[in-house]
């Protein structure tokens, strides 16, 4: 999420948007990942291009150009926001009864949350920051979409 500096050194704007292109250029890769057999495998690989990807684009939000800033921070929380849904919607082991389908279900969910508020955080971040600066821009706007969606779907895990 956007940062004052990374320690005690300000990053400079190639080194940001070096940052950033590295992480666009990964970012396909982790979206091609599916949580399936072998989900451990899966699953350490998914998350090692997560931990990849949040560094860069961590980097890339001290970027001094505002654009560049609220992209890669949308970036995060659409980062945030996919791990999330990967957990969710990956493979179910085979052979559980309908209460072990329950637990691991509630289970995943568990796992999930933090992303999604991590996500929900990243989103939020940047309509702030948009609303303080009197920026309206296409990363402005997209926070609005995913942050009501994380809602919704918050609304409805509430419920459910």
């Amino acid at each position: 999420l956007i940062k004052e500096s990374k320690g005690d050194r300000p990053v400079s704007p190639y080194t940001a948007q070096a940052h950033f292109m590295v992480a666009e250029s990964k970012r396909e890769d982790f979206e091609e990942i599916e949580l399936v057999a072998p989900l451990e495998e899966n699953l350490e690989k998914k998350k090692a291009l997560f931990e990849a990807l949040l560094e860069n684009y961590d980097h890339a939000v001290l970027h001094p150009s505002p654009l560049v800033a609220l992209n890669a921070n949308f970036r995060i929380g659409a980062l945030f926001e996919d791990f999330s849904r990967a957990l969710l919607h990956s493979e179910r082991p085979d052979n559980l009864t309908m209460e072990e389908e329950e637990v691991y279900e509630r289970l995943l969910l568990a796992q999930a949350l933090p992303y999604i508020k991590k996500a929900e955080e990243a989103y939020q971040q940047n309509i702030e920051i948009g609303k303080a600066s009197g920026i309206e821009n296409e990363w402005i706007i997209q926070s609005q979409v995913h942050l009501f969606m994380i809602q919704q779907q918050m609304d409805i895990f509430n419920r459910g």
